[in-house]
């Protein structure tokens, strides 16, 4: 397995579905009742995740000053990734596997 395909597996296993690698993530939200577009979702769970809330004005914001919640997705991927204890060089978010 892939480090994409484990994170796709962590997706399975918390919604129980099965489906594609964006449908994972779907269904992941859908059991937050998280709505929005993929990428809105992904961004809600990170920053539930993480301890902040997610703020549709915000969305244009492009740096995270870590006071509130993630904007950027690039960012709130090594976010999560950091607090499930990556670190190191190189993309956070590709070394994860499972969550």
């Amino acid at each position: 397995m892939t480090n994409q395909s484990d994170r796709q597996a962590s997706c399975r296993t918390i919604s129980s579905k099965a489906l594609t690698y964006n449908g994972d993530w779907m269904a992941l939200a859908d059991t937050y009742g998280l709505t929005g577009t993929i990428n809105e979702r992904m961004l809600k769970f990170f920053n539930r995740f993480l301890g902040s809330t997610w703020d549709v004005a915000a969305w244009d914001e492009t740096v995270w000053d870590g006071d509130a919640a993630h904007t950027n997705l690039s960012e709130a991927e090594a976010a999560f990734a950091k607090a499930n204890g990556i670190t190191g060089g190189g993309s956070l978010w590709n070394q994860l596997g499972t969550f």
